[in-house]
């Protein structure tokens, strides 16, 4: 009981302990942010990643493709742990937008089917579609298909692509990280140039098709918005010459084909599957790969075939991210050992302190034992009250990033203004409550009527000043003096994180307490191992 009884005293009535409490608050209260918000950014790539990629990929690795790919799709599909499957041609050419020549990467889809295997629909940055006055549009619907208000002569037959938003050379992002429609290239024409590709491998002359800008997508990942396009696939298909066709083997002396013809199967690159509901990834991938393997072993003529997630197809950018948050935490953890030199230092100071009050412990019968459980159990308090603390003041912070960014870009200015007035007002009352007080001859009287009106100016400055300077006549200086510590016009995520993490923030805030205990333990040790008569001689 009196271990107890000791601790409180000293938690209450010492400076020191609070100020070891405050090192662990801050430590903790860092380490908190920097894991939130980095893992948020993880949290983010990993969404946008996965959104246009399919949970798991079958490809051959080629973009010359492989055929017979409606059959094993039929097979996938039959697997309970697949709810859709879909295939997709890619290829690799050049588009000329707005007499800009741009390298791009083109994708064919088949944009019902993708909408039910990705999150196509949900990327279409024009929600209702591209004429902003259709309330009817369903976003996907019409994504591939060029509607009657943008028709002009000619384009009937053109068929239409969704280009990635960062394609368009037109599209630039404001302050808050949105793009101005007004900028958008739908209903532009542009010409897609690709070079055909032979199950072989050989090359073939190049072949050009004009497309129509439908509509433009935006995953969130800036490789893929800044370089990749959409087209039909039957339209790719037949661009690439993947398409089935009707070929002859046989041909007379003047070069006419002879007999009946065979037909050449349609190839695609990859087919692309959704799990079912409540199927992890893997489990998915095991199956797929399962049925990849028969499907190989029945179909002589495929290429060989291999069954990927999405977190292998993106492995290299996440695992890139997924490193820097280790390191950075890392470097944060070895930092916040100050945590516990500060507790160290401060309980080695007590100890000092109170070497006669240990010597009387011992002299009435304490135990080292004893001794040392008492500053163990009050480096066990620091570390409690510090790290609940700082949890409470990293959550504060974090879940309200963006209201602080948007204080300090648009309010910095005004805030600067205001402290500089408030600070002004109290001098001048200051000022003229001592000349006042200098007629009256009272320094008391002339110390009061300053402090009463700087207070009144003050607080009509706090009431009605901030507000009235931020939108009066400091909007130029807020423009000069605001800060944004993340801009979305460089960065691609226009938001902060501000998620925090509770199973991170649990361990953090486990490891603040044991930081704290472990900083007490050499003091502790001291402590208990003090001769009583020695103690109480010390001086």
């Amino acid at each position: 009981m009196y271990k107890l009884v000791l601790i409180l005293k000293y938690l209450r009535r010492k400076l020191a302990p609070m100020f070891a409490a405050l090192a662990v608050t801050l430590c903790t209260a860092m380490v908190i942010i920097v894991i939130s918000v980095m893992g948020g950014f993880l949290e983010l790539l990993r969404d946008s990643a996965r959104q246009l990629t399919g949970d798991v990929i079958v490809t051959a690795h080629s973009l010359a493709g492989f055929p017979n790919y409606e059959g094993l799709i039929d097979e996938l599909e039959a697997l309970p742990e697949v709810s859709r499957a879909t295939p997709i041609v890619r290829g690799y050419g050049l588009i000329n937008l707005m007499d800009r020549t741009i390298p791009v990467e083109i994708e064919g889809i088949r944009p019902d089917e993708y909408g039910q295997v990705v999150n196509y629909r949900e990327t279409l940055q024009w929600a209702n579609g591209p004429d902003p006055d259709d309330d009817t549009a369903v976003p996907g619907e019409q994504s591939m298909r060029v509607p009657e208000y943008l028709q002009r002569p000619g384009w009937d037959e053109v068929p239409g692509a969704v280009l990635g938003i960062e394609v368009n050379p037109m599209h630039f992002r404001d302050a808050e990280g949105q793009y101005n429609p007004l900028n958008a290239a739908v209903g532009r024409p542009f010409t897609a140039t690709v070079v055909p590709i032979t199950q072989r491998g050989d090359f073939q002359e190049p072949r050009y098709q004009q497309l129509i800008v439908v509509n433009e997508f935006k995953s969130g990942l800036y490789d893929v918005d800044a370089n990749r396009i959409f087209v039909s696939f039957e339209t790719l298909q037949e661009l690439l010459g993947m398409a089935p066709a009707e070929v002859w083997t046989q041909f007379d002396e003047w070069g006419e084909p002879v007999g009946e013809p065979t037909v050449r199967a349609g190839r695609a690159t990859e087919v692309i599957l959704r799990g079912a509901d409540g199927v992890a990834v893997s489990e998915l991938r095991s199956a797929a790969a399962e049925v990849v393997t028969r499907y190989l072993s029945e179909n002589r003529n495929m290429p060989p075939l291999q069954a990927i997630t999405w977190q292998q197809r993106h492995g290299a950018l996440l695992a890139a991210v997924q490193n820097e948050r280790g390191l950075v935490t890392f470097l944060f953890v070895i930092i916040s050992m100050v945590a516990i030199v500060m507790v160290a230092t401060t309980f080695y100071m007590i100890v000092l302190e109170k070497t006669r009050d240990i010597g009387v412990l011992r002299a009435i019968g304490a135990s080292g034992p004893g001794i040392m459980g008492i500053f163990l159990g009050y480096g066990l308090a620091i570390g409690i009250v510090g790290s609940l603390v700082g949890f409470v003041l990293a959550y504060v912070i974090v879940t309200n990033l963006n209201e602080i960014q948007y204080a300090l870009a648009e309010r910095m200015g005004t805030a600067i203004a205001w402290a500089a007035l408030v600070a002004l007002a109290t001098i001048v009352g200051a000022v003229l409550g001592s000349l006042i007080g200098k007629r009256r001859d009272t320094a008391f009287e002339a110390g009061l009527l300053g402090g009463i009106i700087g207070f009144v100016g003050t607080l009509v400055l706090a009431v009605v000043g901030f507000e009235w300077l931020h939108a009066g006549p400091l909007i130029d200086f807020n423009e000069q003096y605001g800060w944004r510590m993340w801009d979305p016009s460089l960065y691609f995520f226009d938001r902060i994180p501000d998620r925090v993490d509770p199973v991170d923030a649990t361990a953090i805030v486990i490891g603040a307490i044991i930081s704290s205990v472990a900083g007490a333990l050499v003091p502790a040790l001291l402590a208990a191992r003090q001769d009583p008569i020695e103690a109480l001689r010390y001086e």
